[in-house]
Order: structure tokens, then C-alpha cells, then sequence
């Protein structure tokens, strides 16, 4: 090897290290997060068959989300990790990256082959390092099933042109086995096969009869073990919309494309379908049209042109299948450019080689500067899983599954008010089953959250009736037991926790009469469990009572506020006077937690009427409302009365125009 070669093979190295180094550190998101943290493969000893038995998501908490995929090979390298160092975000995109430099070297031996010219080769593959939709499967961790196929595709090509010019046999088992692992990283590595049959025919002129059957045979393979590995053969594509229809959507959907790679230093990683469903979408996938019908005309003419046209056309027409799938929000996605890409870029180096020679390196420097410059901005996106679902509702806002997300989001980040506001703006929205229950139950929980218990019934009663994952109900069956539990409705508390039979059903219920200092029902409950269990929870209920008993009606009552039982807190300290305004509060406060509305407005109103003069009194009731129970009209109410009492309050102005922005205060 040259020490020309030597330097640029170098310089592949280093670059996208230098480039991707500040994005590997982030935390996990989305679907990496049950894939590495809640995956039962991943705990334990090392059992490299068993990925081999089951479905993606069957080892994870994901198991009933839905359709599953077959991938054992990218579950395998997980197992691997885990088992050599541990999981890390920062190794889990390392690895990542490390597949994807591999590839690299691949893809350029493989276009240096192909096109017999090393200059078009080191600009299409450096174009191709740098592309910036690639940092959607670098940055996210479970994207690596696209980096192995990528890899073990272009092995499988490789080998196949291999084939083509020496007939020799073990290309064509080479290439037959590299297939087969590109299939086990990811089932769209199938749509390598035509290219794994035309390749060697392009090379010879005659059809590789051999190699076309055995891999063939190897894509019927695949496709039979995972049809019993998850119990499903069919392809769930469902074409449920007239010609015309799915001639405009598929129209939309390549324009999507199309601008994703034309201009692809701003772009939506994916877009739910009726997203591009617009004129210019329209007339962007027209104009690919147009421009695809072009190069295929003058493929005769232009040999040159034939393989970037393969690499583009079969993976596009492939991927445009997924629009017609329920898989959502992956039936559009840039992902699905990782292979086209290899072929965009190839004719942008074909363009590039035809500058003359002192432009030719200087328009390769400023695409390769801007494509690092795009990626270093978009990767802000993976820092956090609150940043990835911002930027998802933000590229798409009138989207409900990404709404969706993104409030969880707040959720977590304690902006209730903020979530209960994007959720409510999805009610017009059509949206899919799955979607719809996510924002009842969002709903819900923030409807607990404000103590506004029936109104949380509701919403978990408007989608009792639909096909609900265990997950859900479970939710359900929780959001239930605390509301119940929080208005001191034991009967209705142990209903919804039926007695199974099994121990932790039996469990559930011993703490239920333990929220109610049910001692003797909780004694009656440990008979169902395992006679050292049994003993262990009732030396525990023993204990209990025991300091139950011994206690002031005050601690009493924190024991009831402490399990959830506000009722019967509020029973306890109802007759006790109220000293203070603090003490006042602290009735109020859990008058609301009791459910009890009447009482909690009487409260409410005796402590207004008390600070009529007083703009503090008035601060300190939209300060509760606010942030104990997040109800944001409450709490303005309150607080535009402290602001005509003292106008000075430029932080109390702040707060009201935050949560009514339209306000004029």
C-alpha cells in the first residue's frame, strides 16, 4: 500500500471520529431505553442462542407494544457489550460508530471496484461519511441494526461482483453468508437481494445461477425461522386507500425523500405521512420522478450511471412499501436513506469530478465542512430525550403521537400545566388507537396530580372498551387504586385488585388494607401467601399497629397522608382548630387531596375573604393551586387579585403571562 492510500485510508479513520466524538456521550432515548435498560437478554448469564428464538422486543418491557421484528444479530451485539464491559451510552455509539467506519472502508473498496476511478471513489465515500442524515443511526443506539446491515450488505455485494469476475465459488458462499447476517441485523436487508443477483451479471454478462439461488434460498430461510421465532409470516401491509390516493401519498412521500437528500443540512428525521401530503412534497416527488425517468433513459449511453441508479431505486421503491404499513412513526423516515445514499452521493461525485481541477477540491471541502457543521448542530437533538421529543413536535406540531411524547416529556420535567394543554389540543385530532389511549392516560395522571378525581375516571372510562396492551390497563389499574385509595373507598380499592391467586395480587391487597388500618383484613390476606411470606407480613402488620396505636391523632393522620389515604387524614384532623394561615392552608390543601370540593371551596373562599386586603394571603392560595395541584385557572384567579391590590409585582406579572400567554397583565 502507497503512502497516498495510506493517508486517505487514514483520514477515513478520523475524521468521522472527530466529527461524531461530541455526540457519543448522550443519554438514552426512546426505544434505546427498553432495548439496553428493561432487556431481560441483557441481565444474567450470556446466552448467545437465545436472541435467535425470540422477537426484538420479546426480552423487553416492549413485548405487547405490537408487530415484532426479527433482529437476533443486533440484539446478539448488545448481549456481547454487556457481557465484555457493560452498557454505557457513551460505548453503546462508540460501537455505533466503530460498525460505521467499517462500512466505510467497505463501501469505498466496493465504488473503487465498481467504478475503476479512486478519485470518484474517495469523494463519494467521504460525502457518504459525512452525510448528515446519518447521525440519526449513529446517535441512536438501536439504529445499529441498520449499521449491520449496512455492513454486512456491502460484504454481501462485494462478494458478488467478486463472483461475477472470477466465478470462483467461495465469493458466492461469501456473499450468500454475508447476506444471511445483513437479514439477522435488520428484514430490510432483503432488499439487497436483487442487487446480490444483478451485480455479478453486470460484471459477467451471464446469469450467476448458483448465487441467485442460494440467496434466495437464504432470504426463505430467514423469513421461515422468523415466522417461528414470532409467530407471524404475514407482512402487515394493508393498501386500504383507493389508486389515486396512494398514487398522490407515494407522490408526497418521495418529495420527502427527494428534498432530504438534495438539501439534507436541515431535515425532519421522520414525518407521520399526512405530514408531506402538501403541493410541494407533491411537486418535489414529480420532479424525482422526472429526474429518475431521465438517468434510467440514459443508462444505455452511461454505464457510469448504473450503479448509483441501482442503489437508489431498489432501496426507494422498497422503503415505499413502508408507507403502506401501521409501523408508525417509522413508515417515513431519513433512516431508510442510509443504502440511497451510497447512490446520491455517487452521482454528486460524478458531477464533482467534472469541475475542473482547482474547484473540484474546494466544492468538496465546503460540502464536507457544512455536512460536519449539520451535524454537530442537529446532534443537540440526542441530548436528552426532552430535546429529541421537542424537536420531533416541532418538525411536525400538529402530530399527536409526537405531542404526545413531547408532554410526557414535561410531565417529567413537573410542567403539568404545559401537558395538559398540548394534550387537550390533540382531542380535535384524528389520531390512532394507540395514540388515543396515551392521552387519556396522560390525562388521567394529571387529573390525579390536580385531584381532580372524576374527571380522571373518565378518561380512563373512555378507553376501557378499547384494545388496551397489558401495560395500560395496568396503569389504569393504578391510577384507579389511588383515587380510590386517596377518597378512602376501601371496597372500591380491593374490587379493582381482584384476588388472582397469585402473590403479588395477594400483596397489593394487604398493603390496600394497610392504606386503611385494616389490620385484620391485611392478617386475613397473608393466608394466601407462602407460609414463610405469610409469617415475614405479619410480624411486619404487627408492627404497624403497633406504632399506629401508640400514636398522637396528629401522627396518625400523617400515616394516612403518607399512604395515600387523604380521606381519612382529613377525617382525623377536621376538628382540629386552624391557628394560622399556614395551618389553614394545610387544611385546604388536603381537603383537595380528599376529593372533598365543597369543603375545599368553603376553605378556599374564608382564606380569600381574609386576604381581600392582604396581597400576600392571595400569592400564598395561587401559589398552592399552583404548585401543588398544577391547576393553572385557579391559580390565576388568585393572583390577578394580589396584582390589583399591588401592582409592583413585576415576578407575579411573569408568572400570569406564562400561564396565559394571551394575557395582557
Amino acid at each position: 500500500m502507497d503512502l497516498r492510500k495510506a493517508s486517505f485510508l487514514l483520514l477515513l479513520l478520523i475524521t468521522p471520529l472527530l466529527v461524531y466524538l461530541p455526540t457519543l456521550d448522550h443519554e438514552l432515548i426512546w426505544d434505546s431505553k427498553p432495548m439496553i435498560l428493561e432487556n431481560d437478554l441483557l441481565k444474567g448469564t450470556f446466552q448467545p442462542l437465545k436472541p435467535f428464538r425470540m422477537g426484538y422486543w420479546e426480552p423487553t418491557s416492549q413485548r405487547e407494544s405490537g408487530y415484532d421484528y426479527y433482529r437476533p444479530l443486533t440484539v446478539l451485539s448488545y448481549m456481547v457489550e454487556t457481557h465484555l464491559w457493560g452498557i454505557a451510552p457513551f460505548r453503546l455509539r462508540l460501537t455505533n460508530l466503530i460498525l460505521f467506519i467499517m462500512a466505510l472502508f467497505l463501501c469505498y473498496a466496493l465504488i473503487n471496484r465498481l467504478a475503476a476511478d479512486p478519485t470518484l471513489a474517495g469523494i463519494a465515500v467521504f460525502l457518504f461519511a459525512l452525510f448528515p442524515l446519518h447521525l440519526d443511526n449513529i446517535t441512536w443506539v438501536v439504529a445499529r441494526c441498520d449499521l449491520l446491515m449496512l455492513l454486512f450488505g456491502l460484504a454481501s455485494l462485494y462478494s458478488a461482483d467478486r463472483y461475477g469476475e472470477s466465478g470462483k465459488p467461495r465469493w458466492a458462499i461469501q456473499a450468500i453468508a454475508a447476506f444471511g447476517l445483513a437479514l439477522l441485523a435488520k428484514e430490510a436487508a432483503l432488499f439487497f437481494l436483487p442487487l446480490i443477483m444483478i451485480f455479478p451479471v453486470i460484471r459477467s454478462r451471464r446469469l450467476s445461477i448458483g448465487l441467485g439461488v442460494g440467496a434466495l434460498a437464504m432470504a426463505i430461510l430467514f423469513w421461515w425461522i422468523k415466522s417461528l421465532a414470532i409467530g407471524r409470516s404475514h407482512i402487515p401491509i394493508s393498501l386500504d386507500m383507493s389508486i389515486p390516493d396512494a398514487a398522490k401519498t407515494t407522490l408526497g412521500v418521495l418529495g420527502y425523500y427527494f428534498r432530504s437528500l438534495l438539501f439534507p443540512f436541515q431535515y425532519d428525521m421522520f414525518l407521520a405521512v399526512d405530514e408531506v401530503q402538501t403541493f410541494l412534497y407533491r411537486t418535489a416527488g414529480i420532479v424525482f420522478l422526472f429526474g429518475w425517468a431521465f438517468f434510467t433513459i440514459r443508462l444505455r449511453r452511461s454505464k457510469s450511471l448504473i450503479y448509483p441508479w441501482l442503489f437508489m431505486t431498489v432501496f426507494l421503491a422498497g422503503h415505499l412499501l413502508m408507507v403502506f404499513t401501521p409501523i408508525f412513526p417509522y413508515s417515513i423516515s431519513t433512516r431508510y436513506l442510509l443504502i440511497p445514499i451510497i447512490g446520491w452521493t455517487w452521482l454528486v461525485s460524478l458531477a464533482i469530478i467534472r469541475l475542473p481541477q482547482r474547484f473540484r477540491f474546494l466544492v468538496s471541502i465546503l460540502l464536507l465542512v457544512a455536512m460536519a457543521g449539520s451535524i454537530w448542530f442537529h446532534s443537540r437533538r440526542y441530548v436528552s430525550e426532552f430535546q429529541f421529543w421537542q424537536s420531533a413536535h416541532d418538525s411536525s406540531p400538529g402530530d399527536g403521537f409526537f405531542l404526545v411524547k413531547y408532554a410526557g416529556q414535561l410531565q417529567a420535567r413537573g410542567d403539568f400545566i404545559k401537558s395538559d394543554r398540548l394534550l387537550r389540543q390533540t382531542l380535535s385530532k384524528k389520531v390512532k388507537i394507540g395514540t388515543a389511549s396515551a392521552i387519556a392516560m396522560q390525562l388521567a395522571e394529571i387529573c390525579v396530580r390536580q385531584a381532580r378525581y372524576d374527571e380522571a375516571l373518565r378518561w380512563i372510562d373512555s378507553i376501557a372498551h378499547l384494545p388496551l396492551d397489558p401495560m395500560t390497563r395496568r396503569t389504569c389499574r393504578i391510577l384507579r387504586t389511588r383515587i380510590h385509595t386517596a377518597r378512602g373507598e376501601k371496597d372500591s380499592a380491593l374490587r379493582i385488585n381482584a384476588d388472582t391467586g397469585t402473590a403479588i395480587s395477594a400483596v397489593k391487597r394487604i398493603e390496600i388494607h394497610l392504606d386503611f388500618a385494616d389490620w385484620s383484613g391485611a392478617r386475613e390476606t397473608t393466608n394466601r401467601l407462602e407460609p414463610a411470606a405469610a409469617e415475614a407480613w405479619r410480624k411486619r402488620i404487627d408492627q404497624i399497629e403497633a406504632r399506629f396505636s401508640s400514636s398522637s391523632p396528629e401522627i396518625q393522620a400523617r400515616f394516612f397522608h403518607d399512604r395515600g389515604n387523604y380521606r381519612a387524614a382529613w377525617e382525623m384532623v377536621r376538628p382540629f382548630p386552624s391557628l394560622s394561615l399556614t395551618s389553614e392552608l394545610d387544611r385546604l390543601r388536603l381537603t383537595l387531596r380528599a376529593g372533598s370540593e365543597t369543603e375545599a371551596r368553603a376553605i378556599r373562599e374564608k382564606i380569600a375573604s381574609a386576604g381581600a386586603s392582604d396581597f400576600r394571603i392571595l400569592n400564598a392560595l395561587g401559589n398552592l393551586y399552583l404548585s401543588d395541584f398544577y391547576r393553572a385557572q385557579e391559580a390565576l384567579c388568585h393572583f390577578r387579585d394580589s396584582l390589583r391590590l399591588n401592582p409592583n409585582q413585576p415576578g407575579l406579572r411573569k408568572t400570569i403571562a406564562l400561564l396565559d400567554p394571551g394575557s395582557d397583565s
